[in-house]
């Protein structure tokens, strides 16, 4: 008995490796796949006062609403808590020149900005862009 949970352990600890590097691999091509029309980077904070998280919170909830549409499947939603990973985020906003939180930035596949806003999103102006990038691949 003893051997036999020993044998499924060995074996067991032997082939997640394998298995977790083809996902590791199969999830940096789907980032490939997704990234080909643009990117829209999200830099939020979680530990801000109740003004700038109420911004956050709505700044993610038009953000989400437009990833969760089938139509915007090609396109990359990157979402950069500042409080937790501070120098991902303040090197993406020297980039990209951009300063406050929340941050959005839309950029097309050659990663030039079409669209940015510090605080408050224009949804209509957002959704345009996007769908500019996604028009311009089809061509």
């Amino acid at each position: 008995m003893k051997k036999t949970i020993f044998t499924i352990l060995f074996v067991t600890l032997l082939i997640y490796p394998i298995f977790s590097q083809t996902s590791s691999s199969n999830n940096k091509s789907k980032n490939k796949i997704i990234n080909n029309k643009g990117e829209v980077i999200f830099i939020y904070a979680s530990q801000v006062c109740g003004c700038t998280k109420r911004k956050c919170d709505l700044m993610e909830k038009e953000l989400k609403s437009m990833q969760t549409n089938k139509k915007y499947n090609n396109i990359k939603f990157t979402k950069i808590n500042y409080s937790e990973n501070k120098d991902k985020a303040v090197t993406i906003l020297k980039k990209y020149k951009m300063s406050g939180i929340p941050v959005c930035i839309i950029i097309d596949k050659e990663k030039k900005v079409k669209y940015s806003a510090s605080s408050v999103l224009d949804k209509n102006k957002c959704t345009k862009v996007l769908d500019t990038l996604i028009k311009k691949e089809n061509k």
